[in-house]
């Protein structure tokens, strides 16, 4: 939560209503833990059927036809890897931890690091002083872009479908498999890095887990179905999950604010988009697109998003993003402090 100070009436009251809200997303925390077990080991069978497939049946034809589903099934791995790094999708740390490390082996981002990386990221979202880390993923505003050109021309050059799909998918496949390209490693990364050691090491103990996994995929499909199946359906996985994260909080009506003004409520309600997926890609994304839900409380099984978004009128009043607002989210890549918006770059209104 933002920091309050009693003299300051406007910020504790903003503190109180972070607090109300917050409050009302409790009663949606707990998870089923037969749900939760169903949908890890389903996805994993139906994950296992796919490849058993590919392996029976050596066919282009076949293989074109399940890359994209495969993909999808990559997709909902991790998505259920993250909730695990949230505590959500079961009640008992041990068991998120558990499940965690053992998706984590299917979908080869390490499970301690990433959770650790992601839990800095709910917690500072937003913050315009904490930009700088991530460096596609934080915004310069108009100022900044207005006295530093070429980053402007960087960044605008950089960005777009083609590319936060192909970066993503590099960075989540072949870059987080060294602790140096995590956040907290980073130069730009400012502060404290708790049990940083054990987070380091962690990454040893992932890699190999990846490396055997897959090893047994490699044997049992083949090199060559490896290679034309099992390897296009995670660059797939990543990029399409990096595009995910990319709309949940670069759309135009997002939120940044000063550390000082920040309110934490404001990153879920304001700062992170709702996307109406159809039932078969909410599935394959396991709910991820409430992401207005989740930001609000992340301690929230994805199979209760829905329940909480209808339970809490907050919540409800989020409109899911339009086709022109998906648009603008690979064109208006500056914050305007003035409008408290994204926006396109303008040289007449960046002075």
């Amino acid at each position: 939560m933002s920091s309050t100070s009693s003299a300051n009436p406007q910020t504790a009251a903003s503190s109180q209503h972070d607090w109300a809200l917050l409050r009302q997303t409790l009663p949606f925390r707990r998870a089923n833990a037969w749900l939760s077990a169903w949908q890890v080991v389903s996805t994993l069978m139906l994950a296992v059927a796919t490849l058993a497939l590919v392996a029976r049946y050596p066919s282009w034809w076949l293989q074109l036809l399940l890359v994209l589903p495969m993909g999808g099934l990559l997709i909902r791995l991790f998505v259920l890897q993250h909730d695990c790094g949230h505590g959500s999708l079961f009640n008992q740390r041990s068991i998120n931890q558990f499940v965690g490390h053992l998706l984590a082996a299917v979908t080869t981002v390490p499970f301690k690091l990433w959770a650790a990386e992601h839990h800095w990221h709910h917690q500072n979202q937003g913050k315009l002083e904490h930009r700088g880390v991530d460096m596609m993923n934080s915004p310069m505003t108009l100022q900044e872009a207005h006295a530093n050109p070429r980053g402007r021309r960087y960044r605008e050059d950089k960005i777009s479908v083609r590319n936060i799909f192909a970066i993503g998918a590099w960075s989540l496949l072949a870059e987080r498999k060294f602790s140096k390209d995590f956040f907290m490693f980073r130069k730009a990364f400012r502060w404290p890095v708790p049990q940083e050691r054990a987070l380091r090491r962690s990454i040893v103990i992932a890699n190999v887990s990846s490396l055997l996994v897959h090893g047994a995929i490699l044997w049992w499909i083949g090199w060559v179905a490896y290679l034309t199946f099992m390897l296009p359906a995670s660059f797939i996985g990543a990029g399409c999950g990096s595009l995910l994260f990319w709309i949940q909080h670069n759309f135009e009506e997002t939120y940044y604010a000063p550390v000082t003004e920040w309110q934490y409520n404001k990153v879920g309600t304001q700062g992170s988009s709702y996307l109406r997926l159809p039932p078969l890609l909410a599935w394959f994304t396991a709910h991820i697109g409430l992401h207005h839900v989740h930001h609000l409380n992340a301690s929230i099984p994805n199979y209760r998003l829905e329940e909480a978004r209808l339970g809490i009128a907050e919540l409800t009043a989020v409109q899911p993003m339009t086709h022109a607002q998906y648009r603008g989210c690979f064109s208006k890549l500056f914050w305007d402090a003035r409008t408290s918006r994204l926006s396109s770059y303008r040289v007449d209104d960046a002075a």
